[in-house]
């Protein structure tokens, strides 16, 4: 969990605060203390009569105590009592050896909270700056992984406007060639349609020069009609059927009935009549 610079220099400033830790003083040697003599302890004896020696030596020797136990449990009870109360005054005279003077420990006491103190900032120093660098590194980390990101959308983004560009160049291309390909075929339309047009105007003008010929071919021919009409008047059915026959081979005859029925069917002129049945009378 990241703090922040106020909880930061909060932490600080407390652990800039003197505490009262408990500081543990220097090692004394401790004073050699020499244990109090101990008394002896009273017991209490049996009150005996003193008497002049006369009297004592008249008297026999006294029996021993009845109470001799119990002088020695006494005895016992009040030395082992004896020594600890010297040991308890040895320990407190080196309990007191042992703590400095006021004024010593509080130079103690402050000098250990300056240095707790400056140790729990440089603890604190240490972990905002170990923060920092995680906090550092997490950014960094951030901000590559942004910029692989933003890479890579630019790259997906490079490529999706190149297939996009490519796209309408095809499209583009395409739609020329359509229209290429419409032009040329409106083109052809349009030379088919003009050469089908030239066509018909050249038939047509075919057919008014041969109708013109056949029209002036005609009038030749009924001006030539007319002539000959006008030298050779035409014949009768009966002149030629009453005409003296001429002596003709067979062959002949075939070929002057021919011509005669070329003339009735009016395919003949009488002027090439004339003509021709010259030509077969002049046959040998």
């Amino acid at each position: 969990m990241r703090r922040t610079v106020t909880e930061l220099r909060a932490q600080d400033a407390q652990a800039a605060t003197p505490q009262a830790p408990i500081a543990t003083p220097k090692k004394q040697s401790p004073p050699t203390v020499k244990p109090a003599p101990v008394a002896p302890p009273q017991t209490s004896a049996p009150a005996t009569t003193v008497k002049p020696k006369t009297e004592v030596a008249a008297k026999p020797a006294p029996q021993p105590a009845k109470t001799t136990n119990k002088e020695a449990e006494e005895k016992a009870r009040l030395e082992a009592a004896a020594r600890k109360q010297a040991e308890e005054k040895r320990l407190e005279a080196a309990q007191t050896a042992k703590q400095p003077a006021p004024k010593a420990k509080v130079e103690t006491v402050k000098a250990d909270n300056k240095a707790a103190a400056e140790a729990a900032h440089q603890k604190a120093k240490e972990q905002a700056t170990r923060e920092v660098e995680q906090l550092n590194k997490s950014q960094a980390e951030a901000l590559k992984q942004a910029q692989v990101k933003a890479k890579a959308d630019m790259a997906a983004k490079k490529a999706e406007a190149e297939a996009a560009h490519q796209k309408a160049i095809d499209h583009a291309r395409h739609e020329a060639e359509q229209q290429v390909k419409a032009q040329a075929e409106a083109r052809k339309q349009v030379v088919t349609e003009a050469s089908k047009q030239a066509e018909a105007k050249r038939l047509a003008a075919d057919q008014k020069a041969r109708e013109a010929a056949a029209r002036k071919q005609a009038e030749e021919q009924a001006m030539k009609a007319a002539a000959a009409k006008k030298a050779f008047p035409a014949l009768s059915a009966a002149a030629l059927m009453d005409a003296p026959p001429a002596a003709v081979s067979a062959a002949k005859q075939q070929k002057l009935n021919d011509l005669l029925a070329r003339y009735k069917a009016d395919k003949l002129t009488p002027e090439q009549y004339h003509e021709e049945r010259a030509k077969v009378l002049a046959e040998p």
